[in-house]
């Protein structure tokens, strides 16, 4: 059986991110993009600069409650994850969203094969 490997990236800014993430694909099968070490504003610019390798990353915006970095509101979370599902990235997004039957279907809606909870 082939494993395959993820790893875990968290920069604070898109440019470092489009870096770190050039070099982890050399290294690994997939990336977790970690959109929570961004500021709110950063993750629109964020999301087009990695667009082409989205086939192979999972973006995570995890609150400060979950572990991460997110200071916003949920509702902010929310809608920020809605956009993230616009891009259609690999074929999950990994949340974990209290209530999240409004992200899903944004994805079903854009077409996302899977979405995971974990």
């Amino acid at each position: 059986m082939k494993y395959k490997t993820c790893i875990s990236i968290g920069e604070n800014s898109p440019k470092k991110i489009k870096n770190k993430l050039k070099d982890s694909l050399k290294k690994s099968d997939y990336v977790e993009v970690r959109l929570d070490f961004l500021k709110a504003k950063q993750i629109p610019e964020t999301l087009e600069i990695i667009k082409k390798d989205l086939k192979k990353i999972v973006c995570t915006l995890r609150p400060k409650n979950e572990g991460g970095k997110f200071t916003g509101t949920e509702k902010e979370r929310i809608a920020i994850l809605k956009l993230i599902a616009e891009y259609n990235p690999f074929e999950c997004i990994k949340t974990n969203v209290n209530g999240a039957m409004n992200l899903i279907d944004a994805c079903i809606d854009q077409n996302v094969k899977k979405v995971v909870e974990l």
